[in-house]
């Protein structure tokens, strides 16, 4: 075969792969798992396992969808507003509580809870959101606020070490609010409800940030309103997947977008269970099949 053959079909293998990559991204189907009977759905957290937790806002519960049997049972009452959830390298169930201002570590199967961080610098926190634990057990986690009438007067991006060290590392969002790590987690993003822009800092050292330029820029028909981004997740090519009024946004590790998924009602928060990813919205828990598998925190 001569040279000028091989460089032909070369470049219509990369064509065609690459078209087939982009069929598969746009025939996602998005499938619904539940029947209008939640109140507002939150932090869908897998617990490695067989089941996914999530949390029921207004109702003050939180709930399991059993991936296996595909039915639904009510896991803990009372969960004090619990929003963001994830589990640690112990199978701890780590809770965002709005109610009380804290982060706080759950025992699955005594239920017991203990408080990870409450305050800072002597105040508790406004209403921690969102967390993601790193490679050496460091918590990232974000305290927005929804009114003027806050115990915390900023609105800020925390760190916590494995050793109990809290340190402040941004208190100029708006409303600061869903947050992930690159696959290397060398990359932080962070989403602002109130932005239309997706940030990204370099992790210079375990909770040490340096801003980067802006991630992406989420497309809108009307930059006056709050983006309500919320929900960020990624997949093992890098790819983040971002939640906000408009759908389920997906853009490339360099910033370009990827496609966007239409979904019945405004999601909340997205987790990947293996290529299955589910997304939360008001009232409904949905799952979508994805091309690439995505990456599991903490890893």
């Amino acid at each position: 075969m001569n040279r000028s053959v091989c460089i032909f079909l070369n470049v219509f293998l990369l064509v065609f792969l690459n078209v087939a990559n982009a069929n598969e991204w746009l025939n996602l189907q998005v499938e619904k798992l539940s029947a209008d009977e939640f109140g507002f759905l939150e932090g869908p957290a897998w617990d490695g396992k067989d089941k996914l937790y999530f949390s029921d806002i207004p109702n003050n519960n939180i709930h399991i969808f059993n991936l296996k049997t595909r039915t639904f049972a009510k896991f803990l009452t009372d969960s004090e507003e619990a929003n963001g959830l994830m589990f640690d390298r112990q199978g701890h169930l780590l809770m965002c509580q709005q109610t009380p201002g804290k982060i706080s570590r759950l025992n699955i199967t005594s239920r017991e809870a203990d408080t990870v961080v409450a305050t800072f610098q002597g105040t508790r926190f406004n209403r921690p959101n969102d967390l993601i634990l790193d490679k050496h057990n460091g918590l990232y986690f974000t305290d927005p606020s929804w009114s003027e009438n806050r115990p915390q007067k900023i609105r800020g991006l925390y760190y916590l070490n494995a050793q109990g060290k809290l340190d402040l590392l941004a208190d100029d969002f708006e409303k600061p609010n869903g947050l992930t790590l690159s696959k290397d987690e060398k990359t932080l993003y962070v989403v602002d409800s109130g932005s239309f822009q997706v940030r990204q800092f370099e992790v210079v050292a375990p909770g040490k940030i340096k801003e980067l330029n802006t991630f992406a820029q989420l497309e809108t028909d009307n930059p006056n309103q709050d983006s309500n981004a919320d929900g960020l997740a990624l997949d093992e090519a890098g790819n983040v997947y971002i939640t906000y009024r408009h759908g389920l946004a997906i853009y490339s590790k360099a910033g370009k977008k990827v496609t966007q998924v239409k979904l019945p009602a405004a999601p909340s928060n997205v987790e990947f269970v293996g290529k299955d990813l589910y997304i939360t919205t008001a009232n409904n828990l949905y799952r979508v099949q994805m091309p690439i598998a995505g990456v599991r925190f903490p890893q």
